[in-house]
């Protein structure tokens, strides 16, 4: 398995958990069994289509989420995570191998350090605040050593944040000054649902942005295995829009859409079955649009 598919397996967490959920716990009700994905993507007016195929399987000892085994496009597998408990706390995201992790540290039962290490090094760590039972903030640090692409890095880390923001701690620890620069998520809340993301760098806020929400049952609320925002609320994500001064700045290899539609199809039980998602980006004038349909299979 290549290095950059091992990272990817296993990277993925989310940033946080809400009041109603303990961090590091995930309890849902309905419970994934398999993923199920299909894209189609215009590339300056022409068109590429993946058809539908089965993307993951989640495997639970009763309770716990134990496995997410990967699939490619043409079925064969394409790696696993391993989840390791404390209790029902999830402390260690692992590929089969164990040379690639995500740990995660808490304190009286709050999560404050997450960290991503390839090969024994650390790329990706976050100390990690809390307003009372909401994290507030995420202060980020990103060592990217030299035998690692950018593209590479980013297409990793983009696992652990959202890609907007992966692009960006990327570009920043490549930089030579990447010392004198840091990185904060800051978090905001409305209804337990986090409605509001701004990217502090050295001390200027950079980018924000902005989450609404439907009025349905999220089953990803309070997992640490999948990235947030759905992690971090109580509902479903239906619009993301970004904006601030990074749509300004020359970074180069940065692409960021602007704005990110999602649309639902619900089971009988107010869950999600199927998720769209419309997604723009433009860069040194090629337009591309991707739009991608998972569809959620549940089970014991």
């Amino acid at each position: 398995m290549n290095r950059f598919l091992c990272i990817v397996l296993i990277a993925a967490i989310s940033m946080a958990a809400v009041s109603c959920k303990k961090d590091g716990v995930f309890s849902p009700k309905e419970k994934i069994v398999a993923v199920y994905h299909q894209e189609t993507k215009v590339l300056n007016g022409e068109t590429t289509t993946v058809g539908k195929y089965k993307s993951e399987e989640w495997i639970w000892d009763g309770n716990l989420l134990k496995e997410m085994v990967s699939y490619n496009e043409d079925g064969t597998s394409a790696g696993k995570r391993l989840l390791s408990y404390e209790g029902k706390r999830l402390v260690k995201l692992s590929d089969e191998s164990g040379d690639y992790y995500t740990e995660y540290v808490y304190k009286s039962g709050k999560l404050t350090k997450i960290s991503m290490v390839s090969g024994g090094e650390v790329l990706f760590a976050a100390d990690v605040e809390h307003d009372g039972s909401f994290i507030s903030k995420m202060k980020m640090s990103v060592d990217i050593p030299d035998s690692i692409g950018a593209d590479f890095a980013k297409r990793s880390l983009s696992m652990v944040v959202p890609r907007q923001v992966a692009d960006i701690a990327v570009l920043t620890g490549c930089s030579r000054s990447k010392q004198a620069m840091g990185i904060s998520l800051n978090f905001s809340y409305t209804d337990k649902n986090m409605t509001k993301l701004a990217v502090v760098v050295s001390g200027m806020t950079i980018m924000t942005v902005n989450f609404t929400y439907d009025k349905m049952k999220n089953p990803m609320q309070g997992c640490y295995a999948t990235l947030g925002p759905s992690a971090l609320s109580k509902n479903n994500v239906v619009e993301a829009k970004s904006s601030g001064l990074i749509n300004s700045l020359p970074m180069e290899g940065l692409e960021l859409p602007t704005n990110q539609k999602y649309a639902y199809t619900y089971n009988a039980d107010d869950y999600p079955e199927t998720v769209t998602t419309t997604a723009s980006v433009s860069d040194d004038g090629v337009s591309t649009t991707t739009t991608s349909t998972t569809y959620y299979e549940y089970g014991e």
